[in-house]
């Protein structure tokens, strides 16, 4: 009876250990699990944290690269993507400066909230006017640069012809009223070993030459392009 007593004591107390391994099997695997848990969340939250870091960088870089006004690219874009694109010589590589003709008399004559909108306009014209990979910045006040790579099939005057025309295909309308819109583009092209500089300098050279010519209407490398 003894022996058979310790039999059923030693049976209980492996019961019991078993029981308390089971529980504690249980637990650790909670705690882990626990643990886990949290690392992950803990991992989402830092990655939804870096998600929203760089979107805000994003939109800051866009806002920092970005005309307001018109939402093309502004003079400090347009110039560093010069000089990126200049780096690529001897790939063709145009220039366009644009001036829109007596601007300061359509915000005299019709206020700075025209102005504003014949900018507008004038800007979607030019877009819509240029290829595909045509950069089309805002240069300052109403200037405007395209800095043109090699179109197959096209001549960089042709195009600039193109944008001219677009621009005067139709007054701008304002509030009722109908604003005449012209525009005198320089155009110029680098070549290897041209500096950012030199190609602006010639292509303001001849937008300048444009003006003196009457207004709307292309030069290109000292010839006038007449409005047909």
């Amino acid at each position: 009876r003894q022996l058979l007593q310790r039999d059923n004591d030693i049976q209980a107390l492996r019961l019991n250990r078993q029981r308390l391994l089971g529980i504690a099997m249980l637990v650790g695997l909670g705690t882990l699990l626990a643990i886990a848990a949290l690392l992950y969340a803990r991992y989402r939250s830092t990655l939804r944290h870096r998600n929203e870091l760089r979107a805000s960088r994003d939109e800051l870089q866009r806002v920092a690269n970005t005309d307001a006004l018109t939402g093309l690219a502004n003079r400090h874009a347009a110039a560093r993507a010069l000089d990126e694109r200049l780096g690529r010589i001897p790939e063709p590589l145009t220039v366009m400066l644009l001036d829109l003709d007596e601007f300061k008399r359509i915000n005299d004559g019709h206020g700075h909230q025209a102005g504003d909108a014949v900018l507008r306009e004038a800007a979607a014209r030019m877009r819509a006017a240029l290829p595909s990979g045509a950069m089309l910045g805002r240069w300052g006040g109403e200037e405007f640069i395209v800095i043109l790579d090699g179109e197959p099939g096209r001549e960089p005057a042709a195009i600039a012809e193109g944008v001219r025309a677009a621009l005067a295909s139709g007054p701008v309308v304002f509030e009722g009223v109908t604003i005449p819109v012209t525009v005198s583009i320089g155009l110029a092209t680098a070549f290897s070993g041209d500096g950012i500089d030199a190609l602006l300098a010639e292509a303001d050279a001849a937008l300048y030459r444009a003006k003196d010519a009457g207004r709307n209407r292309v030069v290109y490398g000292g010839k006038t392009r007449m409005p047909a």
